[in-house]
């Protein structure tokens, strides 16, 4: 009985030792399990912050790489949630309780499933790593608003290089960040892993040692407590079917892990479709490459950019893309060269297999940092084709900017200057650093009114743009005029943001219109209107006049004998008497009349209203202008007018009409004598057409040979001799009569007829000497009249020589006759063609000596013969002592000089003995006989005696 109670003590102590070991293990198995289920959770959670954290870091890449508003909202999205989970797991594992993660069921879905972890109290070791993360949270929660802002900036077109540098140095900054906190979330991952299967080994080891100890304690019971067998059993029974409940407690662990692992890889494929998706939807190329550079994955656009699909791609080398350039072989060396680095905003050209065009790429790719992976890149390819065109276009801009010839100054909407180009600077004056910062009224000039820039501002605001001429002020205080052009450039609310001004500096082009304008109005000697201003001062002038009846007067205005000047002088000093001519005119109108030159020397008045009615006081007022001489040449000219008057209405409506009356009245001054004025009457158009028919005759006479000379004796006073005649030219008209020299000589001298009458006269005289040596046996000196342009022409001394040479006439019995105005020409030539004639022993004679203004000291310094004083002098011998006195001043003049004296116009007994007891050598006149024909002057010649 005693060892039953021992023994039955002994099997209930080793009973409860059992149960309580038993208990000891169940609860050991029960923490086992929680410890288990606890290191699940953060492995899951671990996972968790590693996929958001990837997800953060790509959405940061697509952020950089937004093509589009849409891009960078989801961009953002993706990132701020998750941010929000990576915070919200972070606090689970460092206090505890539940964390729901939440996603959606795919990319475009709006439906989102959870799942739901627990903890019953915090993570240990977990503070400082949570802070840490915490912390880079809220840094990336400012770096999201200066990537957002970036993006934004880029998308409207504002890129700003050095802003997207700092951002990229940044960016770089944060992928070890990245990478630190993938490398956490893995460690976790990892250490939890481990953790859970030493727990499951401890457990199962528990199990093992559990079931060891049961089974010596059944074997030890048997052989002690063979009695208590019952009780035994009925325990050994009660640990069976509890093992077998901790068992299926096992298995049940093992079930849900196997779920989990389900519901993970589930999560995984749905994760890769989402990037597979969001790469697709960015419209960029994501792609994975091993240590070769073969590709090893390729998501996105890469049919449409590059020809070829994803599963296409895969195998095949970046080299397949890359053009045989040295950029291309550049690129594919830093995609498999060692240590590998980084790839941030690299550029290149890949090739299409579709067209085989290239398109621009910027790529961005980081190191594959998977253990069990090969090394290689993971990176971003975004076709920046069109933006690299853009940047092109824009460098060329900048280029075009900084090289234009046209001044360019761009103003913002407070109206400061924020950008110039050298041409800016090289106009006005003013440098960048001077003009930036400024208001552009420091161009400001004073020649435009308030009015003007109102109306200017008023436009731009407007129509957005303005296009003038303005005058400006260079930063020396020159104004000057230019071309401006002003577009306002406006933002999106449509108010101006920005105004650009191009101009270019037209003062050259203004100089040139002005000098085109007054070649075009205004003549280029005087600097007086021409005709064509004439005409359109006219043209408003009868505008004014449909309104209000006026009166106005044309004066046509002619210079006697001004083609001698030109002749005599030469047309240097002709165009300086035109010049003081000019002048004299320009000070006698008013500011509202005009006087032009038409040409040569005919000048034009045209008086408006009032002024009209005083054209006669106008002419002689004219005419006095003129009275005083003009010098030239060291030399006094005097000019006389000869004026004609047509009035507006009654002589013409037309600016044409009134010239050609005008024009008839001043021939008709000039035919009465010059040096006066006259107004037009209808008899003058008669006259100015029979004057036009003379003209025609002539032409035909001197074809037909009807011009001939008369010969009129000249006589030595002293001796009585017959010493020589005078050739005298005469027109027989086809009617017979005669037509007078005072006639058709002026015709001549003006249309250029004297040349070729005078060589006709010439020629005919010499051979008239010669009939006369052959008639009477000596040999008569002829003179002829020279007209000074027959003097000037250039064949003038041939003309003389085949003259005597072909009448066999010598030279000695020829005898020139020019006028003292031939001497006011180039002395030079004039002197050297007179040497000539004097070599050849020609002489030369002054006629109408008295008349003109030679000087003293040119005639003493030519090789002259004879003067030949002017009619009108011999003709005043009876009009008093004083005539008498100036004629004999005359004769001694010319004995002073060494000269032959010739009186013209001797028509009395009276007349020549007079000139006689002056002392004048010879005499031409009626007295001794009128100018006769050839055979006249031969009869004449053999019985003439006084």
């Amino acid at each position: 009985m005693l060892h039953l109670t021992v023994l039955l003590l002994l099997s209930v102590g080793c009973t409860l030792g059992v149960l309580v070991f038993n208990r000891i293990m169940l609860e050991r198995l029960e923490a086992f399990a929680r410890l288990q289920e606890r290191h699940r959770v953060v492995s899951d959670v671990s996972l968790v912050i590693g996929k958001n954290v990837s997800r953060m870091q790509v959405g940061f890449q697509h952020m950089l790489l937004a093509s589009s508003p849409g891009d960078l909202v989801t961009a953002e999205e993706t990132i701020r949630e998750s941010m929000d989970t990576v915070r919200r797991a972070a606090a689970f594992l460092e206090g505890g309780g539940v964390f729901v993660e939440t996603f959606k069921v795919n990319f475009d879905s709006l439906d989102r499933v959870g799942h739901e972890f627990r903890l019953d109290s915090p993570v240990p070791g977990l503070d400082i790593a949570s802070m840490e993360l915490r912390t880079s949270v809220a840094l990336l929660e400012r770096m999201l608003d200066e990537y957002h802002d970036f993006a934004s900036a880029r998308l409207q077109g504002g890129y700003d290089s050095g802003r997207s540098a700092a951002l990229i140095l940044k960016h770089k900054k944060l992928a070890p960040f990245f990478s630190r906190t993938a490398e956490h979330a893995n460690r976790f991952y990892v250490q939890s892993m481990k953790d859970l299967a030493e727990t499951q080994a401890r457990l199962a080891r528990a199990k093992e040692s559990h079931s060891r100890f049961l089974t010596m304690f059944i074997a030890g019971s048997v052989a002690l407590l063979t009695v208590l067998g019952i009780i035994v059993i009925r325990s050994a029974a009660q640990v069976l079917r509890e093992r077998a409940a901790a068992q299926a407690d096992l298995l049940q662990v093992n079930e849900e892990l196997e779920d989990r692992v389900t519901r993970r890889t589930r999560e995984l494929q749905m994760s890769e479709a989402r990037l597979r998706d969001i790469a697709l939807t960015s419209g960029d190329i994501i792609w994975q490459s091993d240590g070769a550079g073969r590709l090893v994955y390729v998501a996105g656009q890469s049919e449409s950019l590059l020809g070829v699909n994803a599963e296409q791609a895969v195998g095949m080398s970046l080299a397949d893309f890359l053009p045989d350039t040295r950029e291309g072989r550049f690129a594919m060396e830093r995609i498999v060269r060692r240590p590998l680095a980084p790839i941030v905003d690299f550029t290149c050209s890949l090739a299409s297999k579709a067209d085989g065009k290239p398109r621009r790429f910027l790529i961005n790719a980081i190191p594959v940092t998977e253990p069990d992976s090969a090394s290689g890149y993971f990176g971003v390819a975004k076709d920046i084709s069109e933006k690299h065109e853009y940047e092109g276009r824009l460098r060329l801009y900048e280029k075009i900017f900084e090289t234009s010839q046209e001044g360019i100054s761009v103003t913002n909407a407070e109206g400061e200057i924020i950008a110039v180009n050298p041409a800016f600077t090289s106009i006005t004056g003013y440098t960048a650093e001077e003009a930036i910062g400024q208001n552009p009224r420091i161009l400001k000039s004073e020649h435009h009114p308030p009015e003007f820039y109102t109306a200017m501002w008023d436009a731009l605001m407007r129509d957005g743009l303005w296009t003038g001429e303005i005058w400006n002020r260079r930063k020396s205080g020159e104004a000057y005029p230019e071309w401006l052009s002003i577009t306002a450039l406006r933002d999106e609310r449509g108010a101006p943001d920005k105004f650009i001004a191009v101009f270019h500096d037209i003062t050259a082009m203004k100089e040139k219109e002005q000098e085109i304008m007054r070649m075009a109005y205004y003549d280029h000697l005087t600097g007086l209107p021409n005709k064509a201003m004439l005409q359109e001062k006219f043209g408003v002038a009868l505008l004014k006049a449909e309104k209000t009846p006026a009166c106005h007067a044309v004066l046509y205005v002619d210079l006697d004998n001004f083609k001698l000047v030109n002749d005599s002088l030469g047309h240097e000093a002709g165009d300086e008497l035109l010049v003081e001519v000019a002048s004299r005119f320009q000070s006698m109108v008013r500011s509202e009349d005009v006087v032009a030159r038409l040409g040569g020397d005919e000048f034009v008045f045209l008086f408006f209203d009032d002024a009209a009615c005083d054209a006669e006081k106008y002419s002689e007022r004219i005419i006095r202008a003129l009275a005083k001489p003009v010098h030239v040449k060291g030399q006094n000219i005097f000019v006389t007018p000869s004026i004609g008057i047509a009035v507006y209405p009654r002589d013409g409506r037309t600016i044409q009409a009134l010239l050609k009356h005008a024009d008839l009245a001043m021939y008709d001054a000039k035919s009465a004598g010059k040096n006066q004025f006259r107004i037009f009457e209808e008899g003058m158009t008669i006259r100015a057409s029979a004057r036009l028919t003379l003209e025609s005759r002539l032409r035909q006479a001197l074809n037909h040979g009807a011009v001939y000379p008369l010969f009129q004796p000249k006589i030595d006073l002293a001796s009585g001799r017959v010493i020589g005649v005078e050739a005298l030219a005469r027109w027989a008209a086809d009617d017979g009569s005669i037509v007078s020299p005072l006639e058709f000589i002026p015709v001549a001298e003006d249309t250029g007829l004297i040349v070729p009458l005078g060589r006709a006269i010439l020629e005919q005289s010499c051979r008239a000497m010669g009939v006369v040596r052959e008639q009477t046996g000596s040999a008569m000196k002829v003179a002829v009249n020279v007209s000074a342009r027959q003097f000037r022409h250039e064949g003038f001394l041939d003309d003389v020589r085949a003259a005597a040479d072909r009448s066999d006439l010598p030279y000695e019995c020829l005898e020139l006759e020019i006028t003292e105005s031939l001497l006011l020409g180039d002395m030079g030539l004039v002197g050297a063609k007179l040497r000539e004639l004097s070599a050849l022993g020609v002489a030369v004679s002054i006629d109408d000596f008295g008349t003109g203004y030679s000087s003293l000291s040119y005639l003493s310094r030519l090789p002259l013969d004879r003067i030949k004083i002017d009619r009108s002098f011999v003709q005043r011998l009876n009009g008093g002592q004083s005539d008498v006195d100036l004629l004999q001043a005359i004769i001694q003049m010319g004995k002073s000089l060494r000269l032959r004296v010739l009186a013209e116009g001797v028509e009395t007994r009276d007349d020549a003995d007079t000139l006689t007891e002056m002392g004048c050598d010879e005499a031409q006149g009626y007295f001794f006989g009128k100018p006769m024909p050839l055979h006249e002057l031969i009869v004449f010649l053999r019985k003439f005696s006084i």
